[in-house]
């Protein structure tokens, strides 16, 4: 089974990389453009290719290869034996390698295939291939079960206790904490970190922003935005470029109110999804089995008329039992007679 894995890496000491035994193979052409007014760099067809040897020594240790420098970016190739389930697997991963730890804002989206060679030309290399986003905290991308480590030698991916893995990407690299080549023209600057982009950009996905720059006298170059957590605002940033890894668990609260905050519709509507499709799970199993008070923490949770149309006009909302829908009316009443309130309006009379 394949599976993504995401991990965080520390940088390791020399003696480390050393006791790799790696030695290089291939070349990469060091050619690489820079797209104006937005603020990455560009790279295709780029391939990585690593031998490493001695692998019947396995002393319990990644082993990493040696830094290979694409344009601005440095990568590595990192291989590990794991036991899953009491099975052995060769680990491979594609790993950023960016040696200032200061560094947080940049991003880098990659299209990557992870070969592994057979070296008897018997059999077809080992192909896999997935989109990733690395960053400051997830750098690595790769599979934790790529190959079976027992069939390695017995179909020919190892040789003489060698591999060869080779690794053929194109991507796209951000770095939102420089002015690169003068191509922004805006800076925000969240509590003391600074992020370079574009009014174009902002303006495109954000009403807030395109209501902000509309005025051509506007000639800002620094807008400060305070009292936010930098690595929330960090992964909200990244929903205005292709970085995005989508609404999760942790995020979906602080994505809600930027959202919200910031006038994106394509966000709210992301986040509305996210919500809809986990409450939908929970409000279908209390209505099947017919649980009052469960039904009655779920809906009571329905704190924003707003939630409550999203429900009313989702595809499983007619399926719910009358008695379940009729408690989600009388919800939308108490929130309305609860707004009147703070208005200073009567809203039962107002209805009569």
């Amino acid at each position: 089974m394949i599976l993504k894995m995401l991990m965080l890496l520390v940088f390791v000491q020399s003696s480390l990389v050393d006791s790799c035994n790696v030695r290089p193979k291939g070349t990469c052409e060091d050619k690489w453009t820079l797209e104006k007014m937005i603020p990455f760099v560009s790279r295709n067809n780029n391939t990585i290719k690593w031998t490493y040897d001695n692998l019947n020594i396995w002393d319990g240790k990644q082993k990493w290869s040696e830094i290979v420098k694409i344009g601005p970016t440095k990568w590595r190739i990192i291989i590990e034996k794991n036991m899953i389930d009491g099975i052995n697997y060769l680990g491979i991963y594609l790993t950023y390698s960016e040696e200032n730890e200061l560094e947080k804002n940049w991003f880098c989206r990659t299209n990557t295939t992870i070969k592994l060679i057979n070296q008897t030309g018997q059999k077809l290399n080992i192909t896999k291939a997935d989109t990733a986003i690395h960053n400051h905290i997830v750098r690595s991308w790769g599979w934790n079960q790529f190959y079976k480590w027992d069939d390695l030698i017995k179909n020919g991916y190892m040789k003489d206790y060698s591999i060869v893995s080779e690794i053929e990407m194109s991507f796209k690299y951000y770095n939102f904490s420089k002015n690169i080549l003068n191509s922004t023209d805006i800076i925000l600057k969240v509590n003391d970190t600074e992020f370079h982009t574009n009014k174009a950009i902002l303006r495109k996905k954000s009403e807030y922003f395109n209501d902000l720059f509309a005025n051509e006298n506007n000639q800002q170059t620094i807008i400060e935005i305070n009292n936010v957590e930098i690595a929330e605002f960090r992964y909200f940033f990244a929903s205005f470029y292709p970085l995005f890894d989508g609404v999760n668990e942790e995020s979906y609260e602080y994505l809600s109110k930027f959202a919200e905050k910031y006038k994106i519709p394509v966000l709210q509507a992301d986040c509305e999804q996210f919500w809809l499709e986990r409450f939908e799970v929970s409000l279908e199993n209390a209505d099947r089995v017919n649980d009052p008070d469960l039904l009655d923490q779920f809906i009571t949770s329905l704190d924003t008329i707003q939630k409550i149309r999203v429900i009313q006009t989702s595809q499983f909302y007619p399926k719910l039992r009358e008695s379940t829908r009729t408690m989600i009316e009388n919800r939308v009443m108490e929130l309305n007679t609860n707004t009147a309130n703070q208005l200073g309006i009567n809203f039962e009379a107002f209805c009569l």
